[in-house]
């Protein structure tokens, strides 16, 4: 039997998995760097646990380095098999199957944005009767998906059709611009608007509010994610600097700002509820963001009804979930 290796390539992280317990994921701004995506592929896998096999998926075609979402599907593809040379590789498609780069490479809009669908399929093995929603936060975006007796329950082919749905929400615990949650933050007693610029992130938010312990990762500065440099770029989105912006401001701010994400998420859980004929009762949380899924889903479904991945294999498998997805699935081929 082969052993499957599992790739998911996003727009800002590559993650590799397989079925064994094997899990990481690595930051890579494909926007910047869509050039160098073969040969940094290849250098994961040298580093990757003995496999034979590689499927993968992809969300990346949505970056803006390409000019369409069939280029970027094409381009991933490409890369991904000069990085494999001769390996085989099988690519998850948003129909549930798989198929070889050639088949892809010719009908591009097959494999375009289908982690979820993979995702859906490995977490909801931990719902009771496999039946209720995947919720996924990770850095950039929220995955919301409807699974019934194991299936992912949606007629939705694009993320077009999902952000209308509600299953897609575009936002996320590290990337997410403070200017897109929220048009005015708390200040001293007063609501403060807030500037339409790129000063601060979500990671900004979970740093100041003790979620994200780190002190090295992607900001909207290219400064470190010390709690003093995330409170900088705070205060910059009223205007404001150090001298002005206190610590107590900025969790003001930040426990407003996590109230927005919330309630966003929350309120597209209730359409995606609302669109099912079936009682979707039960959750599985995932993602780099499982800790705001959590909270989130105790929310709207109470805690007993909460499955979390992260406890079911681990924290680190939980954020790469859709390449474990992919591996185990497709080990799990006749």
């Amino acid at each position: 039997m082969a052993n499957w290796l599992g790739i998911d390539v996003g727009g800002a992280n590559l993650k590799l998995a397989d079925s064994h317990g094997f899990a990481a994921s690595f930051p890579f701004e494909l926007w910047n760097r869509r050039d160098e995506l073969a040969e940094t592929l290849r250098t994961l896998l040298s580093g990757a646990p003995k496999w034979d096999a590689v499927a993968a998926t992809m969300t990346g075609e949505l970056a803006d380095c390409y000019e369409t979402k069939h280029e970027g599907v094409r381009h991933i593809t490409e890369s991904l098999r000069e990085a494999l040379g001769q390996s085989p590789l099988a690519v998850y498609c948003v129909d549930g199957e798989f198929r070889a780069a050639d088949q892809v490479l010719t009908e591009p809009s097959l494999a375009a944005a289908s982690n979820w669908h993979a995702l859906a399929r490995l977490a909801s093995r931990h719902l009771p009767a496999r039946t209720g929603i995947v919720l996924d936060i990770g850095s950039t975006t929220t995955d919301i998906i409807p699974v019934v007796d194991g299936k992912v329950l949606t007629t939705s082919k694009t993320d077009t059709d999902r952000l209308l749905a509600g299953e897609l929400v575009y936002t996320g615990v590290r990337r997410t611009p403070v200017c897109a949650l929220a048009r005015v933050l708390p200040y001293r007693g007063e609501l403060c608007p807030v500037a339409a610029e790129f000063f601060a992130t979500t990671v900004d938010v979970y740093r100041v509010l003790g979620d994200i312990v780190e002190l090295e990762g992607t900001t909207a500065d290219g400064r470190s994610l010390s709690e003093g440099h995330a409170i900088d770029r705070l205060a910059r989105q009223v205007c404001a600097d150090r001298m002005s912006f206190t610590h107590a401001d900025a969790m003001a701010a930040c426990e407003y700002l996590e109230s927005q994400q919330v309630e966003l998420i929350r309120a597209a859980i209730a359409k995606v509820q609302s669109r099912s004929s079936v009682p979707l009762e039960h959750v599985v949380v995932s993602g780099s963001g499982e800790w705001l899924a959590a909270r989130v889903a105790k929310l709207v479904f109470g805690e007993h009804e909460v499955m979390s991945l992260s406890q079911q294999i681990s924290a680190a498998a939980s954020d790469a979930a859709a390449a474990v997805a992919v591996a185990t699935l497709a080990s799990e081929l006749p």
